[in-house]
C-alpha cells in the first residue's frame, strides 16, 4: 500500500491525486523516502562528479532557500535538496540538475585565469553578469556531453524561474 501511494505521489499527472495519495501515506514513511531520495541524488551526484571532473567531491546539504553554490578552492559542493523534501514535481532531476550546474561551473570555470577574471568581476560591480554568462556557458557544455544533462537543465531553469523574483531593479541589470 505504502509503495502504491509512494509511486502515485512521484509519477500522477493529476495534481489531486498526488495529493490524495500523500494524505494517506505513513508521516514516518514519507520522511524515511524523502531522506532515501535525498541520499540516492547526493551519491548519484558524488559519482557523475567523479565521471565529470576525475575528482572526488562531497555534496554539502544547505537549508537556505538558494539552491546552490561552490567554492573553487574546495571539492566540495553545496546544494539545496529543498525539491525533493517539498515533494516539487520532477525534484528529484531539479536537485540532480543543481548538482551537474555546480559541477559545470568547476569544469569550466576553476583555475587561477578564471580565478583572476572572477575577482576582477567582483570588483568592477559585474560579478552578476559575469555568473550569468558563465551559467550559460556551462549548460551548453554539459549538455554537449550528454543529452539527458540538457533535460535535466530545462527542468532546472523552470523551477528556478517559478521560484525566484520576476522583478529585477535597474540597478541591479
Amino acid at each position: 500500500r505504502e509503495e502504491g501511494l509512494s509511486l502515485l505521489m512521484q509519477s500522477a499527472h493529476s495534481t489531486s491525486v498526488r495529493q490524495r495519495a500523500r494524505e494517506n501515506v505513513r508521516p514516518s514513511y514519507t520522511r524515511e523516502m524523502k531522506l532515501r531520495r535525498v541520499a540516492s541524488t547526493f551519491a548519484w551526484g558524488i559519482r557523475v562528479g567523479r565521471e565529470l571532473t576525475g575528482k572526488l567531491f562531497g555534496i554539502q546539504m544547505i537549508s537556505s532557500e538558494q539552491l546552490g553554490y561552490t567554492r573553487f578552492t574546495e571539492n566540495k559542493i553545496y546544494i539545496t535538496p529543498l525539491p525533493i523534501l517539498r515533494g516539487e514535481m520532477h525534484g528529484r532531476e531539479v536537485v540532480r540538475a543543481l548538482i551537474l550546474h555546480e559541477y559545470g561551473h568547476h569544469m569550466s570555470h576553476r583555475g587561477e585565469e578564471a580565478q583572476a577574471v572572477w575577482k576582477e568581476s567582483e570588483t568592477t560591480g559585474l560579478h552578476k553578469l559575469l555568473n550569468l554568462v558563465s551559467d550559460e556557458h556551462l549548460e551548453r557544455n554539459l549538455r554537449a556531453l550528454d543529452r539527458r544533462f540538457g533535460d535535466q537543465l530545462k527542468l532546472l531553469a523552470a523551477y528556478a524561474f517559478q521560484h525566484n523574483a520576476r522583478e529585477i531593479h535597474v540597478e541591479n541589470l
